[in-house]
């Protein structure tokens, strides 16, 4: 696939702008590119109508110019065809923003999406995500220009499967000097993942180090993406989320992935929890036994400091009087000779 459409385009269609509502994500993304950044942008929504002095188009197919890239911020119902008309119009690729498909039950609904865009060999970024922010040139992050705390062009490249973690590094960036060359949020990663863009990042000029924040993996998916790693030059850094509990919940509710697998991982707690308790029952039985035990051994020596033994000076046998006075006769030897012992 052709990623060129995604990180350099010369044209963007946000599709989903409300003709009522501001501060839809839709509108929130077409307002900054149309203010900020240099790119072509223009709005779609099927009732058609005017944004302020702008046109809105009905379809992608009745805007005049070649789509490099189109922004979908729909309803997830209305996704599949949406991408189905990008695909049959020639747009280069898509940012899917809209949430509603893996992370919240509906994977029949996102594999559509896969099915479609494999077939047409049709890049997206998505579906549940930001999206996508290059330097001085565009972005799909839905956050207001003022909110969005910029750092400046470098030779950083940052891929993150969640959104929230990605602006808050890309704070951190700015308040440590450090330049981006590129910011992507791949959310549900349902098409393009972590070793695509690893794999286009490597042969990329403008980008020296590469960071990834991860979440989850196909099976067998980490041991290639190690393997990749390995043979490329740059620098790579990788921060790997979901190996606690707490970990865990955060990441399934955002994208439906565990750290090595959701059900593996989720056994894995459970064995560790029902190892742990099993340790505390062994120690806390240990500690009863050991407490009974001394119990019984102090009461058996109280009750023999209170007891008198006699020994017979004949035989030598020695037995308990229990009424503690003395026994005139030894029951072994029939002696009358007895001593207290």
């Amino acid at each position: 696939m052709d990623f060129t459409p995604l990180f350099k385009p010369e044209a963007i269609a946000v599709i989903g702008v409300s003709l009522k509502n501001d501060r839809h994500p839709a509108n929130v993304i077409y307002n900054k590119i149309h203010l900020r950044y240099p790119v072509k942008v223009y709005p779609v929504n099927p009732r058609g109508g005017r944004l302020r002095r702008d046109t809105v188009y009905t379809d992608i197919a009745e805007i005049p110019a070649r789509i490099d890239l189109a922004v979908i911020a729909a309803r997830a119902d209305f996704v599949p065809d949406i991408m189905e008309s990008c695909i049959q119009h020639d747009v280069g690729g898509a940012t899917v923003i809209s949430g509603g498909f893996a992370e919240s039950g509906r994977a029949d609904l996102q594999n559509r999406l896969v099915a479609m865009a494999r077939e047409a060999d049709f890049p997206f970024i998505g579906p549940n995500c930001l999206g996508i922010y290059v330097p001085s040139r565009f972005d799909t992050f839905f956050l207001p220009g003022e909110r969005l705390v910029r750092p400046e062009p470098g030779r950083v490249a940052i891929i993150s499967q969640s959104g929230g973690v990605l602006v808050d590094q890309m704070v951190k960036f700015a308040e440590q000097g450090v330049g981006l060359s590129l910011a992507v949020s791949i959310g549900n990663k349902a098409l393009i993942r972590e070793l695509d863009l690893l794999t286009h990042l490597a042969a990329d000029p403008g980008t020296s180090v590469i960071a990834f924040y991860i979440e989850g993996f196909e099976k067998n998916e980490g041991r290639t993406f190690v393997q990749t790693a390995a043979r490329v030059p740059k620098p790579i850094i990788v921060l790997k989320a979901g190996k606690t509990a707490d970990g865990c919940r955060a990441v399934s509710s955002h994208t439906a992935y565990l750290a090595g697998g959701r059900w593996w991982r989720m056994i894995q707690i459970t064995l560790s929890m029902a190892l742990a308790l099993y340790s505390a029952v062994l120690i806390l039985g240990a500690i009863f036994i050991w407490l009974y035990t001394e119990f019984r051994t102090r009461r058996t020596l109280w009750v023999l400091e209170k007891q008198h033994f006699w020994r017979c000076v004949f035989c030598g046998y020695t037995y308990l009087d229990e009424d503690n006075q003395p026994i005139s006769e030894c029951p072994r030897c029939l002696s009358l000779n007895s001593a207290q012992d």
